[in-house]
């Protein structure tokens, strides 16, 4: 092999091409003579490179349109090619530094897996430090809160013992829960506690006896109210035919204090 021909093959991998436009070129350079010329057909660059035909025929117009590459058509022979790389050189000066354009593109994608595996992470953390706070209701446990206003205001309605027998019904309920989270197992037995007052006023207000006169709460000086919720009924005044009949006289003048 000549040194121009070794050249014209060196130089051939170092244009500025796609890599089937260097393959190409290569393979003409390879056959060509001491001055690059060659007769190869379609059919034996396909075979040679590997490449389709379209791909071929389509590198080839690329080639000479960069100037790299140059052919005439000639009658019985067919196509006469002639290489002449436009950029002449060493491999070591001419070839482009090594192409690291796929770094970026392998290690971005791993920056969204490492933060998706850390918020998982942090949520299993998260639902891990919940579950423990999970627990059963402690022996001999008391309210360690005071009720809201709303309940407490409900409560004090209450019969005397209603809130201390309702304490003992919590209890042995929450003993014989379920042992599950949100059951017999609580975050808050304070809050738990003060849903079972709710609920149990609910039933209470819909149990409590009626009034025993109704028609006195809409008085101005209405009936009072005991803490059991039935109203005290007041004695009924005595009509002033009744004060005139006072006394053994039917008489229809005032009566005189004092006086027969």
């Amino acid at each position: 092999m000549s040194k121009e021909a070794f050249d014209r093959q060196r130089a051939a991998i170092a244009i500025d091409g796609t890599a089937a436009e260097k393959h190409v070129l290569l393979v003409l350079a390879t056959r060509g003579d001491a001055k690059g010329i060659c007769t190869p057909g379609i059919a034996r660059i396909v075979m040679d490179t590997g490449l389709s035909e379209r791909t071929v025929q389509r590198s080839l117009a690329s080639l000479k349109a960069k100037g790299h590459l140059s052919w005439v058509e000639k009658s019985g022979i067919g196509r006469t090619y002639t290489v002449h790389p436009s950029q002449v050189g060493t491999p070591a000066t001419v070839a482009p530094p090594p192409q690291c354009q796929n770094t970026p593109a392998t290690v971005a994608p791993k920056q969204p897996r490492t933060t998706i595996s850390q918020k998982t992470s942090s949520s299993s953390r998260g639902r891990a430090k919940t579950k423990k706070l999970f627990h059963r209701l402690p022996a001999e446990w008391r309210p360690t809160r005071p009720l809201s206003a709303t309940l407490a205001a409900k409560v004090a309605l209450w019969p005397s013992g209603k809130v201390a027998a309702e304490l003992e019904n919590f209890t042995a309920w929450a003993a014989n829960a379920k042992d599950e989270d949100g059951k017999g197992r609580k975050l808050d037995w304070d809050q738990a506690w003060g849903n079972w007052l709710r609920g149990k006023d609910d039933d209470w207000q819909h149990k409590r006896p009626a009034n025993c006169n109704g028609a006195q709460l809409g008085r101005t000086n209405a009936a009072a109210v005991s803490v059991f919720g039935e109203p005290e009924c007041e004695d009924a005044e005595p009509d002033f035919a009744t004060l005139r009949r006072v006394g053994p006289s039917r008489s229809t003048g005032p009566i005189a204090v004092g006086h027969r």
